[in-house]
């Protein structure tokens, strides 16, 4: 989190900010707060095309293996530079591809 900070990302961790709350809040303050959401939780997949929850501001899904915690946040910080509508997909994002899904 803090690598993004430093790139100038506005980020708000919800294990800081909101410990505690289900996906279905998660869902409710991005939306509230106009937040992408980066998660490793699978779970936003289904909520977003099972269960059909609206997300206003896109999803990120990383698919990721934690091995050094620095080079995976570099990682995603020139992911995320790489484009400016992240906003408007589900995307799923590995070493080697990324996925995205229109919302």
């Amino acid at each position: 989190m803090v690598a993004l900070q430093k790139e100038g990302f506005d980020v708000k961790w919800v294990h800081q900010a909101f410990q505690g709350i289900d996906d279905m809040t998660v869902i409710e303050k991005a939306n509230e707060e106009q937040r992408i959401i980066i998660t490793f939780d699978k779970d936003f997949g289904d909520l977003v095309f099972k269960s059909q929850q609206k997300i206003h501001f896109g999803v990120i899904l990383l698919r990721l293996k934690l091995t050094n915690l620095e080079e995976t946040a570099l990682f995603i910080t020139q992911v995320l530079q790489s484009r400016e509508d992240w906003h408007l997909y589900f995307s799923v994002i590995e070493y080697d591809k990324i996925r995205i899904r229109e919302l």
